[in-house]
Formats: C-alpha cells, structure tokens, sequence
C-alpha cells in the first residue's frame, strides 16, 4: 500500500465513529440450521497506540450472541457519500478478525 492510500485510510478509520458487523448467525433449526452471515450497524473506537478497535454491543443484540459462538467477524468503514458523490469511489476498508469479550 502507498503512503497517500496509508493516509486515506488512516484519517478514515479516525473520523468514522460507525461500522458494518458482519458476524455469523446461527439459524435456529426450524430454518434448517446451519450458519448464515448477519450484518448490523454498531458505533467503533480505536485503542491509542493500537490496530484494536472497540465495538460496544449489548448483551441483548443478535451480533453479541453470534460473537461469542463464532468470533470470527468483518468490520466495515466507510467515508459518508456526498450528494453529488461516486459511492463506487468511496474510501473504505474492510477488516476480518477475531473479537473478544
């Protein structure tokens, strides 16, 4: 990655408060079971000094429950679109990891 996309993302990841949760979603067995993916809005933070990001989810939320079974998950950031803006030219980035409590 060049140093100018470096900056882009880095001023994005600090000026964008809200993320896309993609998690794994266990379907209940009527559905047929199985897992699909589940995606939600939640509001993320970054540690200082750190590439760990802080997801404050309720104990309530479908996405808390998927977390804990699958930690397996994607987070998603994205500039806000302007009016007259090109959403296939938005800066964004997408981060596969594994959350923790």
């Amino acid at each position: 990655m060049d140093a100018e996309t470096t900056e882009v993302l880095r001023g994005l990841l600090a000026a964008q408060p809200i993320a896309s949760l993609g998690t794994l979603h266990r379907r209940p067995r009527a559905a047929g079971g199985g897992v699909e993916p589940f995606v939600s809005m939640v509001p993320v933070a970054w540690l200082p000094d750190s590439a760990d990001a802080v997801v404050h989810v309720s104990g309530l939320a479908s996405h808390t429950r998927d977390m804990l079974e699958h930690p397996q998950v994607s987070l998603m950031l994205m500039e806000r679109l302007a009016p007259d803006g090109n959403p296939q030219a938005l800066p964004r980035i997408t981060i596969q990891a594994e959350a923790s409590p």
